[in-house]
């Protein structure tokens, strides 16, 4: 039996109109997932809709001729990738739903994904007990990230909504009434939280989040993954020599993400100290076999093809040149052999979780220690995938999936 995907909230007549381009509407967003809609408007004739679509669609046709006519001039990197600008349907309304989340909805997420992860850290048996919870405390640092608040603002809000982090011997003391702790107690809780537990945190949430897509759009093309080297700028000043005078600097980090394109989320993030951003064999390990890995030509190394043959994972990468010919290498030539201008486009999807994370919260990094800057780049694209969560469910309360005979 067929499926398709019904969206039960009627939409005006000239928008269901505009979604009856395919070329820049449904088959971009949905994949082959039909796409059923209900009209909160009286529908003219059949006629009269025929010659509506086709206005429209000549109507984009042109545009996008002009369009291309006026980025001809420009270098080939600098043009655009696609000739058509799509839109997904509906986003408006999703994007809407998806951002009237408050705080109290961002601790319910924390608190499921930490008690799915388990206790970050045990606690010392020397001493007195502990106040506060590990398990909240962690959920409270991802919700830091994800509402982009500071530790102080953070205590602030917390307090203001009733939030208890005390572990339950606490909360049965007499006298205890501090439920939320201090700017510095969070500080020391994002020193003692591991950087491997906040990693499995950003693989679980790329799990729930593919979970509803597949529920909605199907798993197609869920085995499509891309590799991104980006740099993010610090807090800290450093000496550097410019033009023969040393001047203080804010020092950047450089590191890598690996993405799931179909669903917009960030896989894994590497920052390796050594600053040698070509090595992605790190991420390669997060990928299941069976799966097509889009790079640059950055990441064009003999090692990454050979780490990526020994997984059974397929690397399509931009081969460089040195003299007009493609550098030597045995995997490297194999995959040179195999190598796809036309599913290449899609690595340009990669781009989208970089920019959509620097325009919330600038893509500045406030922490000094380089354990805590790693740290703070995770929890930055812990909070991404949270924002993509919202999104998806907001998906799944405008769309429903259902069978038809």
């Amino acid at each position: 039996m067929p499926e398709i995907v019904v969206c039960w909230k009627p939409v005006p007549y000239h928008y269901a109109l505009r979604l009856l381009d395919v070329r820049r509407f449904t088959l971009y967003s949905f994949g082959n997932t039909p796409l059923m809609l209900l009209v909160s408007a009286p529908i003219p004739q059949v006629e009269e809709v025929c010659t509506h679509v086709e206005s429209l669609v000549l109507g984009r046709v042109i545009n996008e001729e002009q369009r291309m006519q006026r980025s001809s001039h420009l270098p080939e990197r600098k043009r655009p990738w696609s000739a058509t600008r799509t839109k997904a349907p509906l986003w408006d309304r999703v994007s809407r739903e998806a951002r009237s989340q408050n705080l109290k909805e961002y601790f319910l997420l924390a608190e499921e994904i930490v008690a799915v992860l388990g206790r970050p850290w045990e606690s010392s048996k020397r001493g007195r007990k502990p106040l506060y919870s590990p398990e909240k405390l962690a959920a409270m640092l991802i919700v830091k990230e994800a509402a982009n608040l500071s530790f102080e603002r953070l205590h602030a809000e917390a307090e203001a909504m009733g939030y208890d982090a005390r572990t339950d011997q606490a909360k049965e003391k007499d006298g205890e009434v501090h439920g939320v702790p201090c700017p510095s107690q969070l500080h020391w809780a994002m020193t003692k939280i591991p950087e491997e537990y906040l990693q499995r945190a950003l693989r679980l949430l790329d799990q729930m989040v593919t979970q509803m897509y597949v529920e909605l759009f199907g798993d197609e093309n869920l085995k499509e993954y891309s590799v991104d080297s980006t740099e993010d700028t610090c807090t800290i000043l450093g000496e550097a020599q410019v033009a023969m005078r040393t001047v203080l600097q804010h020092q950047t980090v450089r590191y890598n993400i690996l993405t799931r394109l179909a669903t917009n989320t960030v896989r894994a993030v590497d920052a390796p100290p050594s600053r040698n951003t070509r090595d992605a064999r790190n991420l390669l390990e997060q990928v299941p076999p069976g799966s097509v890995v889009y790079m640059d030509r950055e990441y064009d190394v003999e090692y990454n093809y050979q780490h990526a043959h020994e997984r059974g994972v397929t690397l399509i990468v931009r081969p460089k040149l040195y003299r007009g010919k493609p550098y030597k290498g045995r995997y490297r030539r194999q995959a040179q052999k195999d190598f796809d201008g036309e599913k290449y486009r899609r690595r340009k999807l990669v781009e989208r979780p970089i920019g959509n994370r620097a325009a919330r919260d600038g893509g500045t990094l406030k922490y000094r220690r380089p354990d805590m800057v790693r740290k703070g780049l995770i929890l930055k694209y812990i909070a991404h995938n949270i924002h993509v969560w919202f999104r998806q469910r907001a998906w799944g309360n405008t769309f429903r999936r259902i069978q038809t005979r």
